[in-house]
């Protein structure tokens, strides 16, 4: 894939999506594609995310907040793309008001899921346990059977995706999504996109959305 139709090399990208989504994915794919910075809300505050990944909970604005106004100031690349990013409506001011006072603008991509459909993502789903990449045996498969593509370390389930984590995660996803949108529809243009299907399928309806083309 290659950026073809338009020129975006000047904003911010964010990807929400439900558990099981593949937003991360997706965030992962396109920074790449498109040599782009790369942030990622597990990095933001790292001591805390093995607690939080293992109950399926946030960490505290007070703390990630100030950490993401900082990590946003030493930016210096474009485009850039970030990962589980905000989560919650003070966050996702930070980033609106970061972005306004730079003149970019935030192209918010919102992945849909039902509940049904991402509980059955997460009775298969595995993870690498060194760089979180997430597999799926029918939607996105390892090259080599159980095995990270990226640094071939064996793949495991996580901790958290029990399903009473997964389902309280899904009904905070929803409330977060009522919260979060309307944020950042201040700082650009949100567009809602199916997510069912493989992670290749859902790939390709954002880049028709947002006029990435493909090159052979």
């Amino acid at each position: 894939m290659s950026r073809v139709e338009n020129d975006y090399s000047g904003d911010a990208f964010v990807f929400l999506g439900p558990p099981a989504s593949g937003k991360t994915s997706h965030t992962v794919t396109f920074a790449e594609i498109l040599n782009a910075e790369l942030v990622r809300g597990r990095d933001i505050v790292p001591v805390m995310v093995p607690h939080c990944e293992g109950t399926r909970s946030l960490i505290p604005d007070r703390q990630f907040a100030p950490a993401l106004k900082e990590r946003l100031s030493r930016l210096t690349r474009n485009p850039i793309f970030f990962d589980n990013i905000p989560r919650t409506a003070p966050q996702a001011e930070v980033l609106v008001d970061w972005a306004q006072g730079l003149e970019k603008v935030i192209r918010t991509v919102v992945l849909s899921l039902s509940e049904e459909e991402v509980l059955y993502r997460f009775q298969a789903r595995e993870a690498c346990p060194l760089c979180g990449e997430s597999y799926h045996p029918l939607l996105k498969p390892s090259r080599v059977e159980n095995r990270c593509d990226k640094d071939l370390s064996y793949l495991v389930r996580r901790s958290g995706d029990k399903p009473e984590n997964i389902k309280r995660a899904f009904v905070n996803y929803r409330i977060m999504i009522k919260e979060v949108v309307p944020v950042l529809k201040r700082g650009g243009t949100v567009y809602h996109l199916s997510a069912v299907g493989t992670v290749a399928q859902t790939a390709s309806r954002i880049a028709a959305e947002l006029g990435f083309g493909q090159s052979t």
